[in-house]
Parts: C-alpha cells; sequence; structure tokens
C-alpha cells in the first residue's frame, strides 16, 4: 500500500544474488543485523545506491553493536505477530521516502523505535 514491492531472500548471500542477477532497484532493505555479513552486504549495497534507506530488523534479544554503519533505524522483531506489533512497521514503511536521494528536501529521516 505504500507503493513498495517486497523481495525476500533467506541470507545476504541470496539477497546479493537477487539483486545482481535482476538487477533490482533497491529503496529500501530491511535486513536482521545479526546475519553474518549484514553490514557488509549493507555497504556494498550503498555504494551502488546512494539513496538507500536501512532498516535493521533486529531481534528481541540482539545486542545493538557500537556502530550501526549504514543503518538508518532499527526496528525490533515482535515476538508474536499482532497488529499492534506491525504498527511501528507500517508507520516506519509508510513514511519512508523510497529511494530519495539523503539531500533531497523531501527526504524525511527514518524513525527509530
Amino acid at each position: 500500500m505504500a507503493g513498495h514491492s517486497a523481495v525476500p531472500a533467506a541470507n545476504t548471500r541470496a539477497g546479493n544474488e537477487l539483486v545482481q542477477k535482476h538487477k533490482l532497484k533497491v529503496g529500501i532493505l530491511v535486513i536482521d543485523p545479526s546475519l553474518p555479513d549484514a553490514f557488509l552486504f549493507i555497504s556494498r549495497l550503498r555504494r551502488s545506491r546512494p539513496g538507500l534507506k536501512v532498516v535493521a530488523a533486529a531481534p528481541e534479544n540482539w545486542k545493538e553493536p557500537r556502530s550501526m554503519a549504514g543503518v538508518d533505524a532499527v526496528v525490533r522483531k515482535p515476538t508474536q505477530l499482532t497488529e499492534t506489533a506491525m504498527i511501528p512497521w507500517i508507520d516506519l514503511i509508510e513514511n519512508s521516502p523510497s529511494g530519495a536521494s539523503p539531500e533531497s528536501d523531501k527526504s524525511k529521516r527514518l524513525q527509530k523505535y
């Protein structure tokens, strides 16, 4: 409803293959930061897509590292998928500029939940 298409990948390797093989135009990347090579994947993707917005979908018990370089927002994965648990996710995606450049006046900062 916010004008985005979702393309799921099981891990960063599969995500990279999808992006490269299908030349996907990625505006928002939602990634589990606890995945191996998550931050390397973010860094590589940002180099080829400067306007990319990155949302870290962190597990509830995940200890956030000191540096979250390349991440625009952090949203905790809900332990139960309820309508209330989805509100931060819906707000985040609906209020995110899809692929807008960071310098753009229309670009809004992603909220941290």
